[in-house]
């Protein structure tokens, strides 16, 4: 009689390795209830900011439906650097100008582990969103 013991168990230890990155070896980080953004293979992120730390260089996203039914609030981390550019209507800004409730869409670059976001598009900006003045 066969054992089908060994090959169950490398197709599990494969599927379970399989599911801790993205295809191209990228991870996101996130925290909470489930992923406060979207990542694919693209290398692309969207989110809405919810703070932006200038001191550690991160930007702090989250679910665009801050629902109170959720216990705690799902979040990721989104590190940058000082060659990110952030843009809006045509014009450049840098990520410090990011304001709470901006939507985003940030194309990724990871290297030697790293991911770091190289070009951040403002998909809406809160202010317009909210009827306030424009940057």
């Amino acid at each position: 009689m066969i054992s089908l013991t060994r090959p169950l168990f490398i197709a599990f230890f494969a599927v379970m390795l399989g599911g801790c990155s993205t295809p191209d070896g990228q991870s996101v980080k996130s925290s909470g209830a489930g992923s406060a953004a979207t990542s694919d293979a693209r290398n692309r992120v969207t989110g809405t900011v919810r703070n932006v730390d200038p001191t550690r260089r991160v930007i702090e996203l989250g679910d665009s439906d801050d629902s109170p039914a959720l216990p705690e609030p799902r979040t990721q981390s989104l590190s940058y650097d000082a060659d990110t550019v952030v843009e809006y209507r045509g014009e450049r800004y840098r990520p410090v100008d990011l304001e709470p409730g901006d939507r985003i869409e940030a194309q990724i670059e990871t290297t030697e582990g790293t991911s770091v976001a190289r070009t951040i598009v403002v998909t809406q900006d809160v202010r317009s969103a909210g009827g306030g003045e424009d940057r």
